[in-house]
């Protein structure tokens, strides 16, 4: 709850079914005005649960040199090839673009292709994996689960990308169980789609948490998360997907993207691809 009375949501995560106690950590930022904090967890389906030994601590936060951007973008929208990379290099900004790996082959008209992967990745933008088929990974068998996250690891460095350090997580879900499978793999790290946090030195560097724009995210409230970053000396991680005038709730206007990216670099503030982010943690 906000001093004004209003509420501000954050999605945690989605616990797995379990048949023994299993424990779960999370690391959620409260907003500057929060005067109370409320947890609480809906059950989607007739069942049970029972908890246990609940533990709420401060996090401390440890800060790195300066503030940090990174811009990602998820699925691997044809769009942002067209429209978005070339600010980008233009601005000397390199993006991480996150694949599904599945729409390599070139029938998904609406996806980029393994050759404009691999021109991205020639122009100094990081490539990871977003699984082969972008499945909720919390709810796979073991045996999908090994396939969407090393699958889809081994199906981009077959096409010739670089080794591939990075993941995330479709849908942002993920659990303990997908972090090792995740850790097992190879990656060095995980990023989330839960939305509103900020992440630092000390965070857990495979639930990287990210600032999710969509289509009717004000500019004013991106330029604060911007601000936000280099005022903390955290690193913030704006989550992009489709740019282009097509109207789609998570897609962003050329013109807008060419207004945050314009915002940037006129603060100075350090970019990072995740990979480079992740080198710079504890």
């Amino acid at each position: 709850m906000n001093s004004n009375n209003t509420f501000t949501y954050l999605g945690l995560s989605d616990p797995v079914v379990s048949a023994n106690w299993t424990d779960n950590s999370y690391n959620f930022t409260t907003p500057n005005d929060a005067i109370s904090v409320t947890i609480f967890h809906s059950i989607a389906a007739v069942g049970w649960l029972v908890t246990d030994n609940y533990k709420l601590v401060p996090f401390s936060a440890n800060q790195f040199s300066q503030g940090m951007v990174s811009f990602n973008f998820d699925d691997g929208y044809l769009s942002v090839y067209q429209n978005a990379i070339p600010m980008l290099n233009s601005a000397n900004i390199k993006s991480t673009q996150y694949i599904i790996s599945e729409t390599l082959g070139g029938t998904f008209i609406d996806y980029v292709n393994a050759s404009q992967v691999l021109a991205m990745q020639a122009q100094g933008h990081e490539i990871g994996a977003h699984t082969i088929t972008h499945t909720d990974l919390t709810l796979a068998s073991p045996s999908a689960l090994i396939n969407e996250v090393a699958g889809s690891k081994t199906a981009l460095e077959n096409a010739g990308v670089n080794t591939i350090k990075t993941i995330a997580y479709p849908y942002g879900n993920y659990n303990s169980t997908v972090i090792q499978a995740v850790q097992n793999a190879g990656y060095q790290s995980g990023r989330s789609a839960y939305p509103d946090a900020e992440n630092y030195k000390n965070t857990n560097k495979y639930e990287l948490q990210m600032v999710d724009i969509q289509l009717a995210t004000p500019l004013a409230t991106v330029k604060s998360w911007i601000d936000q970053a280099i005022a903390n000396k955290s690193w913030v991680i704006l989550l992009f997907h489709q740019t282009d005038n097509g109207g789609d709730q998570y897609s962003t206007t050329p013109a807008r993207m060419q207004e945050i990216i314009d915002y940037v670099v006129s603060k100075g503030v350090k970019t990072v691809t995740n990979s480079e982010g992740v080198a710079l943690m504890n």
